[in-house]
């Protein structure tokens, strides 16, 4: 997790980001926060976010890629609630499941991932550089994620190619794209079978997928 402060625990404004699939517990130090003087005026819809303030530390609980803004201090007391994001869901239940993802050809990858015993699955593929690194990768011509990537879901001859996000690749570069399944229909005995194509693929990148069994309500 990650944020920016502005003032101090007495007075100030707090914004908490979780980057991560899973849900995390954040702890920061404040030298001047006093006990229950935090309060959330804002976060993404979906899970609750819970926060916590006792003598010099606040503790906030966040969801899988959940954001919050706090305030502190006096303005814990006087600050409105600006509410949450209804355009944004954040799952109350993400739980990591094994992949398995192979090249099996210049611009293939092929794996399976076992199917989850909850309504939805979130799959994510990461570009790494050969050293491990996180890497950024730029298209010329294609201006559109389906133009770039394709994954499909297979399973007892049902296939379905879900939608990618971010639909659109960002100015700077893209490193990951990802999706997520509801698992209606699907036998969850079975494991699924995953297909990647990857138009143009960069030199010296290779692609990791990660998969996560999520759950709302």
């Amino acid at each position: 997790w990650y944020g920016w402060l502005t003032g101090s625990g007495a007075r100030g404004l707090l914004s908490l980001v979780n980057p991560a699939a899973i849900s995390v517990e954040a702890e920061l130090p404040l030298a001047d926060l006093a006990a229950g003087d935090a309060r959330i005026v804002f976060s993404d819809s979906g899970r609750a976010v819970d926060a916590s303030a006792s003598a010099g530390v606040l503790r906030v609980s966040l969801g899988p890629e959940q954001m919050a803004l706090l305030a502190l201090g006096a303005l814990a007391r006087t600050a409105p609630s600006l509410g949450t994001d209804l355009d944004l869901v954040i799952a109350h239940r993400s739980t990591p499941l094994p992949v398995q993802l192979a090249r099996t050809g210049p611009v293939t990858l092929r794996g399976t991932v076992p199917a989850p015993g909850s309504p939805a699955l979130r799959l994510s593929l990461q570009a790494v550089s050969e050293q491990g690194a996180y890497r950024r990768c730029r298209w010329e011509s294609e201006k559109m994620v389906h133009e770039i990537a394709a994954l499909s879901v297979e399973q007892n001859q049902r296939r379905v190619c879900p939608a990618l996000t971010p639909a659109r690749p960002p100015w700077s570069g893209c490193s990951w794209v990802s999706c997520e399944l509801a698992m209606k229909g699907f036998d969850s005995a079975k494991p699924l079978e995953l297909s990647v194509f990857l138009r143009n693929p960069p030199n010296g990148v290779r692609w990791e997928a990660t998969a996560h069994a999520v759950g709302y309500g």
